[in-house]
């Protein structure tokens, strides 16, 4: 399901965003012929794909969601002029190209580096201490994140806590649980 979802999702936002490039996250648990396939079909240059695998043979809870936290990673690292951005493979490419649109309109508009969509916590507290700065609980996972040049403030923030990779593995080592927002 995700490796055709990732081919289709690659096309169709090449016929929406021509030129833009992509960061594809993989879990070692990915079938070793699923990943072969990928890298075979996306080596072309023409499709611009950056493949990052992760190993984690972890015995802590909840360890499945720093694969969805490495996605991140691309963000907090890249230092370009090209606005980020970080998505669900499987999410409709028609729909997505229109809220992306309104966030950065949004983004825009109030001056912020960064948009993100969020969802509301059950939890009453945030086990890693990074809940949203808004009333209630929220965190984001999944969904639509972007990141733009901007000022420089957000991405020289991220560049002072270091790699996205220590810091994620810091909270870790710190958690008894691996928090589904980290």
């Amino acid at each position: 399901f995700y490796e055709n979802s990732a081919l289709d999702f690659i096309n169709q936002c090449l016929m929406k965003f021509p030129g833009c490039s992509f960061h594809l996250h993989i879990n070692d648990l990915v079938p070793k012929e699923t990943l072969l396939r990928l890298e075979r079909l996306l080596g072309d240059e023409s499709y611009k794909v950056k493949i990052h695998r992760y190993n984690f043979k972890h015995s802590k809870a909840g360890t499945c969601w720093l694969v969805n936290a490495m996605r991140y990673r691309a963000m907090w690292e890249h230092d370009g002029p090209e606005t980020v951005c970080v998505c669900d493979i499987h999410d409709d490419i028609d729909l997505l190209a229109q809220q992306i649109c309104m966030m950065l309109s949004c983004m825009d508009r109030l001056g912020r580096d960064i948009g993100m969509t969020h969802w509301e916590s059950d939890d009453d507290e945030c086990l890693s201490s990074v809940a949203l700065p808004l009333r209630g609980h929220f965190h984001v996972d999944g969904g639509i994140c972007l990141w733009k040049k901007g000022d420089g403030t957000a991405r020289k923030m991220a560049r002072e806590k270091g790699s996205f990779k220590n810091y994620c593995a810091s909270i870790v080592h710190e958690s008894t649980v691996i928090p589904r927002g980290i």
